[in-house]
């Protein structure tokens, strides 16, 4: 129903997302659904949210509640459905070779933007950055359902590339994160 809204919701979390404090003169995340073209800031990380793959059930063991009453006409009242989202998000950064951090800073980058996702980076407030359940509106039909579950599960992978001139190298990490949507269907 909603990828849209499930994208977008992921896509403000990270958007300008604040790095530990310790990571100085690191430019804020960038976060895009449709990454710009050409990307010409490679020195600024950025991240490409993008829906991949998803699963829509009415298994009751899911979520522990029914589907029933089933609707008797259309879009009357009816039991729940859920939707489970892969969705990779892609971190993208190039860095120079003679950067002093160059061991750790990278690792670092990810783990900041995997605690974001499963709500374990926390604002200067005390407040997560993350909110579950989150109320989500479909930016096309207007209908309204729950984001559950960001982050609880998610699997990553890095690759590192030295560029031509061997004076940066190009970081990624794909970053598979799940989300579940709760629909009333």
């Amino acid at each position: 129903m909603s990828a849209a809204a499930v994208q977008a919701y992921i896509q403000s979390l990270l958007q300008d997302m604040p790095w530990p404090d310790t990571m100085t003169n690191l430019p804020a995340l960038q976060a895009y659904i449709t990454p710009p073209n050409p990307n010409v800031q490679s020195e600024i990380p950025a991240c490409y949210i993008w829906p991949q793959r998803g699963r829509i059930s009415r298994d009751t063991d899911k979520l522990r509640s029914g589907t029933i009453p089933r609707a008797a006409t259309p879009g009357g009242p009816s039991g729940t459905k859920a939707v489970d989202y892969a969705i990779p998000v892609w971190l993208v950064w190039m860095m120079d070779t003679d950067d002093p951090d160059a061991d750790s800073l990278f690792p670092g980058m990810y783990w900041q933007v995997i605690n974001v996702l499963q709500g374990a980076a926390f604002a200067a407030d005390g407040t997560s950055f993350s909110e579950t359940p989150y109320l989500l509106t479909d930016p096309w039909t207007s209908e309204q359902s729950w984001l559950i579950d960001l982050g609880e599960d998610m699997t990553f992978e890095t690759y590192e590339r030295l560029l031509e001139n061997q004076r940066f190298m190009r970081l990624d990490c794909v970053i598979d994160c799940s989300v579940s949507e709760v629909i009333a269907a």
